[in-house]
């Protein structure tokens, strides 16, 4: 890559970094997005108009695009689990996803006490509760039980609302230590169905 063209890339880096800084610190002032504008995102920033549109259409979209590549993390991370027994051994998978959490951790304690996350916890809930469905691994004892809705929506919704108390300063234990917790939570759990 020549040097015009990296120092390009730099800035449009940068800008994007800027632009998504200003919008959560909006979004905690305002809390919601339907209230920010491109003029407050542009203010806040230091930027002007044109470098906000190089990036995005509309203010929203920056929490849609946010939300997007947790989403898409979240399904690479367990993609590479798919030969594995999610209730035989979770904590590996627990284990990717806190390194990548640990790396946006000051994105997502200012992202997790604004109303605009509800939809976007619910949709993370439901990735977990589609990796319960679909592990391959799953124990014949829980093929076709009825009660296994019921599981896989209390673990989903359990890893979710751990790391939510966790954010938000209610749980006195590393990241770590809060998934190897889950961990052991997953596996007594599923002894309930043996």
């Amino acid at each position: 890559m020549c040097m015009k063209k990296r120092a390009e890339y730099k800035s449009s880096i940068r800008s994007k970094k800027l632009i998504r800084e200003a919008y959560i610190e909006l979004l905690q002032e305002k809390s919601t997005t339907d209230k920010i504008t491109v003029t407050d995102i542009v203010k806040k920033a230091d930027i002007n108009r044109g470098t906000f549109y190089n990036h995005y259409d509309y203010p929203r979209e920056i929490l849609e695009q946010m939300q997007d590549e947790l989403l898409n993390k979240m399904a690479e991370f367990i993609g590479e689990f798919r030969d594995e027994n999610l209730f035989e051994d979770p904590l590996p998978l627990l284990k990717k996803a806190a390194l990548y959490f640990s790396e946006n951790i000051e994105v997502h304690k200012k992202l997790i006490n604004t109303r605009e996350l509800e939809i976007f916890i619910a949709t993370l809930k439901d990735v977990f509760v589609e990796k319960i469905y679909t592990d391959i691994n799953l124990p014949e004892t829980l093929k076709n039980d009825h009660r296994l809705s019921v599981m896989a929506n209390f673990i989903s919704g359990g890893i979710v609302n751990l790391y939510q108390a966790w954010l938000k300063g209610k749980l006195d234990c590393s990241l770590d230590e809060l998934f190897v917790l889950i961990s052991e939570l997953i596996k007594t759990n599923i002894d309930f169905f043996n």
